[in-house]
Formats: structure tokens, C-alpha cells, sequence
């Protein structure tokens, strides 16, 4: 092999190199960006207080064309109206099919438990898991327990 080929197949075998780590960085920064988001959805969550009555409940999308919807709840407080919405809701469990109009959710600010009283009385509670503990237990948003 004379000198012209050996730097040839070095150059192919750095850019092999360069084209790896490239990949390699994008997919940590999407898994980083991904942690990120989790924890910050945590804490938005921690800190939110929902309580009130459900008017109206549907899935709204992500964005104007997007197919992906993200289940909405629409409650009427004290103070008026607000949208309760939570991406990646409780796929897989009986949450969206259990709330309905006229039941009374409550979530106080600190904790990450929902509990929903329906007009008979009857009662559940929720318990709120990470997009995280969802991946590692293949748990859902909201896990009745």
C-alpha cells in the first residue's frame, strides 16, 4: 500500500468516525431533551391545583395538522374555567373512559394524586407517574391504584 491509499482509507475511516459521534451526540441530546421535559412536566404538574366540576372533555391536537391529540378536561372552578391536559394521558387504563361530565376532580398543589367523585358519590383516586417511570415500568400517566 503506498502513501496516497493509506491516507485515502483514512480519511474514509474519519469520516466513518465523524458520522458515528454525530450520530451518536444527536440521539443524547434527544434523550436529554426528552429528561428535561419529563422533570419540568413533573414539577408543573406538582405545583398545579385542579379542582372543580367537568363540563366537557376531548383531545386536542399538538399541533394545527398534527394527528396526535392530547385529551383535554375542561373543569369549571370557583374562578372560571380551565383545560387540564396532561401528554401522554393514561393510555392503556380505564381513566379517560371512567371521568365523565358532572364529576368533580380534585388535585391539590404539592401532590400527584387525582381523585374524581362522581355524582353517586362513588370515588377513585389516580396516581400521577412520570413519562420516565412510564418507559422503565410500562406504566401510563394516570395509574389507578
Amino acid at each position: 500500500m503506498n502513501k496516497t491509499e493509506k491516507t485515502k482509507n483514512m480519511k474514509i475511516k474519519n469520516k466513518k468516525i465523524f458520522l458515528i459521534s454525530g450520530i451518536i451526540s444527536i440521539l443524547l441530546i434527544f434523550w436529554v431533551l426528552d429528561e428535561l421535559e419529563d422533570k419540568r412536566a413533573i414539577k408543573i404538574n406538582t405545583e398545579r391545583e385542579v379542582s372543580g366540576i367537568v363540563v366537557s372533555k376531548y383531545k386536542k391536537n399538538i399541533f394545527l395538522d398534527s394527528r396526535d391529540k392530547i385529551p383535554v378536561l375542561r373543569v369549571d372552578n370557583s374562578t372560571g374555567f380551565i383545560e387540564f391536559k396532561i401528554l401522554g394521558w393514561c393510555r392503556g387504563t380505564t381513566f379517560w373512559e371512567y371521568v365523565a361530565i358532572g364529576d368533580s376532580i380534585s388535585k391539590p398543589s404539592g401532590a400527584l394524586n387525582l381523585t374524581i367523585v362522581k355524582p353517586s358519590g362513588e370515588t377513585k383516586t389516580f396516581r400521577y407517574y412520570s413519562l420516565a417511570d412510564n418507559k422503565k415500568k410500562k406504566r401510563n400517566v394516570f395509574i389507578q391504584y
